[in-house]
């Protein structure tokens, strides 16, 4: 994993961070915030020295093993389940190892994951420290299941989750990082390219000294670098102030976990009281509109058409523009017999960009299906399949009955069957049905 080669030689540093970036990075801590303890201490930043590594700093040399220890201590991490091996990057050849003495590397091999660390790092421990932390934030993240997998492209996320965790002005100090290879052979430098914009450290520490009041210990930091957060800090106390921290925002964070996780598990009632909560302490119009859109969507898979239909209208009035209300309505009508009252909204959630082909598709299949012109219906059924950008919900169970209704019982068994086998409730009772049946 590398790190933070950023160019800080220009004299007149600034700061400049798009809305988009600043969003992410705050939506980042805010999911920090739902999931762990925010920190409290104006102190719980971290620097280099025994109050917060006592261990590595009874010895007279850096031990890898050792900030191992500190580092999973700081991170509450059980240090037993860490592996490590030291490497010899000059033991190859200049090509195969050029950077390599300057990254860390996790390898996983029979489910045990080794850190490979070159040894010459130990002559920079405050860079060692960094890239461990890294690694170990990652790893940690891939145990809860936040990160699927490891992988380099994780850097932002993970030094944001340490910048929570207190290693905010130690990622800060080794942004930029120079070394020289040498050997009887050869000899050369090396300077690392960045992974992580420094934008992204900055503007994350600024956030937490606005809300935790974590100061910058000005000492610790190189003087170019705690100028240019003075002036980010400054420049964005006057520009956006910040509020992202506020118990409504994290309830809110919390809420939006459980309703995907609700959903995920086909406990569509839950989610429906779910988001009928958020509805109360959401104050964001766009995301009020996408809430009564899922509350009605929500309500459509679990059979209640009718009462669907004045939360998609909601989301209508509220958004006059999100194709997926309108197709919505479209697929309550539809499936109420009310089909000529549904082809409208599903004609004007076709001509939206933001629309879903393979849900208009299978909700126009569905209209030609109860219309009784079966050719059309197969064509969108299959149109729907080649075209979705996500698996379609109820897919498997609303194309089983298709080809039940046109005499193809046994394939349309197996649809929903495979609809039933994914735990989908709505195919699981017509699985069970056509089971009591045969």
């Amino acid at each position: 994993m590398k790190l933070f080669g950023s160019n800080w030689n220009s004299s007149r540093p600034s700061f400049d961070f798009s809305s988009d970036n600043r969003e992410w990075v705050e939506d980042a801590l805010v999911f920090l915030a739902s999931k762990e303890e925010a920190p409290t201490s104006p102190q719980s930043q971290i620097i280099l020295g025994p109050t917060f590594f006592p261990e590595s700093f009874k010895l007279q040399e850096p031990d890898a093993g050792i900030l191992i220890d500190d580092i999973c201590g700081l991170l509450k991490m059980d240090a037993n389940e860490v592996f490590f091996e030291m490497i010899d990057p000059l033991a190859i050849v200049p090509f195969e190892s050029h950077g390599r003495m300057l990254s860390t590397e996790v390898i996983y091999e029979d489910e045990q994951r080794t850190i490979l660390i070159p040894a010459h790092l130990l002559s920079y421990p405050s860079k060692l420290i960094a890239l461990l932390t890294l690694e170990l934030i990652q790893m940690d993240l891939i145990d809860k299941q936040i990160l699927g997998s490891y992988d380099k492209n994780h850097d932002t996320l993970c030094s944001i989750v340490g910048i929570w965790k207190g290693f905010g002005h130690i990622f800060l100090q080794n942004m930029s990082f120079y070394a020289r290879e040498i050997s009887p052979f050869w000899q050369q430098s090396i300077s690392l390219p960045s992974t992580v914009d420094v934008h992204f450290l900055i503007y994350a520490l600024v956030c937490m000294e606005d809300t935790f009041g974590h100061h910058p210990p000005s000492r610790d930091l190189l003087s170019k670098e705690n100028l240019v957060l003075s002036k980010a800090a400054r420049k964005l106390r006057i520009q956006d102030p910040l509020d992202i921290f506020d118990r409504r925002s994290i309830e809110l964070g919390k809420t939006y976990q459980e309703i995907e996780q609700k959903a995920q598990s086909f406990q569509y009632e839950e989610a429906i009281h779910l988001l009928n909560h958020a509805l109360k302490i959401e104050q964001n119009p766009n995301s009020q509109s996408t809430i009564y859109n899922n509350i009605g969507y929500y309500m459509i898979l679990i059979g209640s058409y009718e009462e669907s239909l004045p939360q998609l209208e909601e989301a209508i009035k509220m958004d006059p523009e999100m194709a997926y209300a309108y197709s919505n309505v479209a697929l309550a009508l539809i499936l109420l017999d009310r089909m000529e009252e549904g082809l409208p909204f599903l004609q004007q959630a076709q001509k939206m960009d933001n629309h879903d082909p393979g849900y208009v598709h299978r909700n126009y299949a569905l209209y030609f299906q109860k219309k009784g012109d079966f050719e059309a219906a197969e064509n969108h059924f299959q149109l729907a399949k080649e075209r979705e950008r996500i698996p379609i919900d109820l897919y498997e169970l609303h194309y089983g009955n298709f080809l039940l209704s046109v005499g193809e019982i046994e394939e349309g068994k197996k649809w929903i069957k495979k609809g039933a086998d994914q735990g989908e409730p709505q195919a699981t009772r017509r699985w069970k049905e056509l089971q009591k049946e045969s």
